[in-house]
């Protein structure tokens, strides 16, 4: 995989000396894999289909955690660079604002085992 543009904790470009930076290897496939989960399907303009349905089929009222977790897989799955997933945990949390928690493992391209939250 290639080098790509680093993005900060607010998914902006992460400046550094007045320079952007870059992130590549391990470091990109998993802001990858971070971007495409938080992408809504239909919000990118330049490609209608990229992103997952969190409001028109995965999240809402009446809502199945295990669909969810499937859409979540194969969009992890999917990423290039991604080799496999060790483990995916769902979780709501509760309170005034309702709150899904992915947290994911996978093993990528470069043999590293990755961690992450979102």
């Amino acid at each position: 995989m290639e080098s790509t543009y680093a993005l900060d904790t607010n998914h902006d470009l992460h400046i550094v000396n007045g320079q952007i930076a870059r992130v590549s290897a391990s470091d990109a496939i998993l802001q990858t894999v971070k971007t495409r989960l938080l992408l809504i399907y239909q919000e990118w303009f330049l490609d209608l289909a990229k992103g997952l349905p969190w409001f028109t089929q995965m999240l809402g009222h009446r809502f199945d955690l295990y669909k969810i977790r499937s859409y979540v897989a194969r969009q992890i799955l999917s990423t290039n660079g991604v080799d496999e997933l060790l483990a995916l945990t769902l979780q709501i949390e509760g309170g005034a604002e309702r709150k899904l928690v992915i947290a994911f493992e996978y093993r990528d391209v470069y043999g590293a085992t990755i961690r992450a939250t979102i």
